[in-house]
C-alpha cells in the first residue's frame, strides 16, 4: 500500500499494517462503500454530534475514527452528516 501519510507517522503505521489486514482500520478501509480516497492528514470532524477524525472518503461516506489510541474505532458515516470542526486554541 503506498505511503498517503508522510507526515503523520502512527497513522502511516496503522495503513502500513492495514495492508496486512490485522487492524480494526484495515477491516474499515475494505468495508467501505466505494474506493475510498486516503486524506494525507486526519481532519478534526463530528458526525451526528460526535467529534472524531476523518481519515478517508468514498464518494458518499467518510471514514471516521472515534477515540484515541486502543480505544479507537473506525465507521463509515453518510458524507451529509460530517462537518469539518474548528482547530481548538
Amino acid at each position: 500500500m503506498p505511503d498517503f501519510f508522510p507526515s503523520a507517522p502512527a497513522v502511516g503505521a496503522a495503513l502500513a499494517r492495514a495492508s496486512e489486514g490485522t487492524t480494526p482500520l484495515a477491516d474499515a478501509l475494505h468495508q467501505s462503500p466505494g474506493r475510498p480516497v486516503l486524506l494525507r492528514y486526519p481532519v478534526r470532524a463530528q458526525a451526528r454530534f460526535r467529534p472524531g477524525r476523518a481519515l478517508a472518503y468514498t464518494v458518499t461516506h467518510v471514514l471516521m475514527e472515534y477515540g484515541e489510541g486502543a480505544d479507537s474505532s473506525y465507521h463509515w458515516e453518510p458524507g451529509c452528516l460530517v462537518r469539518r470542526t474548528p482547530r481548538g486554541p
